[in-house]
């Protein structure tokens, strides 16, 4: 690994840069007293860095009871940076400091959040426009996370998030996200709004499980709402897990149209009586219940309708429900 000094000279101060051209994955692991990347006066660049990892290092990130301190700031730039993993840093309360190298993280496609308990956000709406070529974000046991907001992303997936309410802010587009999965999220009612529904042309795959108070996955937005279909053109593959409170997926008279739909799953939606309160139309498909289960041909409002027609519901079966627990 090479190190060029780049003399740059102002006005007001002569500035040095560090620049570290060759190095491209960095990770920082089990640091406990590591305080942050650099405390100088220089400007680090790191031109070629693609990857990089920061797992419990505790004391990088501010504390209540400590000076604010940032492992990202202005000293320091990442330019090429595409992934991004920061996880078990439990004092962590933010990730990005409001005053960023120009170029830094303008190249960030993989944001991966783990374990990070005090942390409440991971983007806001100032963040958007330089983190637009994220595609993938994951994040997972932060329990004070409340909302998440990245339009641009393809793939999103948040996991035991107990403090989560909501995906997105108002009618903010999701265009381009093609997979969306979320679990163990314990104070999400509703997955989106109806204006967001409408804005997911490039969904694929979604997949709902195990969020206790979930009543429906398409929430209406109240009495001068002027939709009337929701469709859902590329999905393709649908999962809907142990949502208890769950009564359909769309508790508003739409018109749901999936087109594409060739693989669905529902169990454990015990207050389940219809898929949908207004029309649906949908391909006949093999929808699948409890594993081990044979496979039931048709749409999915019958599906619901025969079963509980028949007093089965979408219970999960005991012996399945010992297992996940």
């Amino acid at each position: 690994m090479k190190i060029r000094e780049k003399h740059e000279h102002t006005k007001r101060e002569e500035e040095t840069t560090l620049v570290f051209h060759q190095l491209k994955i960095m990770r920082f692991k089990h640091l406990p007293y590591l305080r942050g990347f650099y405390s100088g006066s220089c400007i680090l660049e790191f031109p070629s860095l693609k990857e990089l990892w920061i797992e419990c290092c505790e004391k990088i990130f501010p504390t209540i009871n400590a000076p604010t301190q940032h492992f990202f700031n202005k000293t320091v730039a990442f330019p090429s940076l595409e992934e991004l993993y920061v996880k078990g840093m439990d004092e962590l309360n933010n990730i990005w400091h409001t005053a960023l190298q120009t170029e830094s993280f303008s190249k960030l496609r993989v944001l991966v959040v783990e374990s990070c308990g005090k942390l409440s956000s991971v983007g806001s709406l100032n963040l958007l426009q330089r983190l637009e070529n994220l595609e993938r974000l994951e994040i997972s046991k932060c329990d004070s996370l409340e909302e998440v907001v990245f339009p641009g992303l393809k793939e999103l997936y948040l996991i035991s998030l107990f403090n989560l309410r909501e995906i997105g802010i108002g009618s903010l587009p999701l265009h381009f996200i093609q997979i969306l999965e979320v679990q163990n999220s314990g104070n999400l009612r509703n997955l989106f709004s109806s204006s967001i529904a409408t804005t997911l042309e490039r969904l694929e795959e979604l997949i709902i499980e195990s969020c206790e108070v979930m009543e429906e996955i398409v929430a209406s937005e109240g009495v001068e709402e002027v939709i009337n279909q929701i469709v859902f053109p590329q999905l393709q593959y649908l999962v809907l897990s142990n949502l208890p409170n769950l009564t359909r997926f769309c508790n508003a008279n739409y018109a749901l149209n999936l087109p594409s739909l060739r693989y669905a799953r529902l169990k454990g939606c015990m207050k389940m009586q219809a898929f949908a309160f207004g029309q649906l139309t949908m391909p006949e498909i093999e929808i699948y219940g409890n594993y081990g289960e044979l496979p039931w041909m048709g749409d999915l409002n019958m599906y619901v309708e025969q079963k509980v027609l028949k007093g089965e519901g979408l219970a999960v079966e005991e012996e399945e429900a010992k297992d996940d627990a």
